[in-house]
């Protein structure tokens, strides 16, 4: 039996590059779920990490309120990312 996390624990888990548009795609799906439920919320990009080269992303997740920073791939440049903020 699978052990449930604590609503106040973020379950999400970094990405260090999608390996396909396909998989990128899956994952925005997936992020719209979470925004549609409740369990994430979109806010306001405090510091572009990657630059205004790459479009950029920052999510909360509501139980935990930890930040999440969703890099857009950008072939032949960036795979993308999806990861915690750092300094929250």
């Amino acid at each position: 039996m699978k052990s449930k996390l604590p609503s106040n624990e973020c379950p999400w888990e970094e990405i260090e590059g999608f390996r396909s548009l396909i998989e990128f795609t899956r994952f925005t799906e997936w992020m719209s779920a979470q925004l549609e439920s409740g369990a994430a919320e979109e806010v306001k990009v405090r510091n572009s990490y990657g630059g205004p080269m790459l479009q950029e992303q920052w999510f909360s997740h509501t139980g935990s309120k930890e930040k999440w920073r969703l890099v857009h791939p950008d072939p032949g440049y960036s795979p993308g990312y999806f990861g915690p903020v750092n300094g929250k």
